[in-house]
């Protein structure tokens, strides 16, 4: 994804797809639909739902009407879905700035890849669970922060 070349179509696609391999059940929407809708919508364990806006940019610093638009997009979501709990979050190669919104996750695609390692190395000892906290704590997601909620939950060997 760090092809400077890449359509914001292209872009969109490639989240779609990173955040389903990630474990999400992704409804793509963006430039799929006709209209005024968020890029998608990342649902996990059933009853979760993150809103996401992409920004095919590298050092991406939201506007006012960027978040006016997410917020938007998550208030219609929230009408359509009223049995998940739902959150936003911007998308981007990477931020610029401080992150002033505690109510607008950011997630660079270098981190996302980061939890796909995670996963990776995990296996099938991975799940997105631990995702509930760093929402409901409004966590800033970095490397540090899936190091720390991911941690490897290795059995301890122990010879006789």
């Amino acid at each position: 994804m760090e092809s400077e070349n890449l359509s914001n179509n292209e872009f969109e696609d490639r989240v779609a797809a990173l955040l389903t391999a990630l474990g999400f059940c992704v409804d793509q929407q963006g430039y799929k639909l006709k209209g005024a809708y968020p890029d998608g919508v990342a649902i996990f364990d059933g009853k979760y739902a993150i809103v996401y806006d992409c920004k095919n940019k590298k050092d991406f610093y939201p506007t006012e009407e960027d978040k006016r638009a997410l917020y938007d997009y998550l208030m219609k979501e929230k009408l359509v879905n009223e049995d998940k709990e739902h959150f936003c979050a911007f998308i981007a190669k990477s931020f610029a700035g401080e992150k002033e919104e505690k109510n607008i996750f950011y997630f660079s695609v270098e981190d996302l890849l980061y939890l796909l390692y995670k996963k990776l190395i995990l296996g099938p000892k991975f799940s997105l669970s631990p995702l509930k906290k760093i929402l409901y704590e409004k966590m800033t997601v970095n490397k540090e922060t899936i190091d720390n909620e991911w941690r490897n939950k290795c059995c301890l060997i122990i010879e006789y």
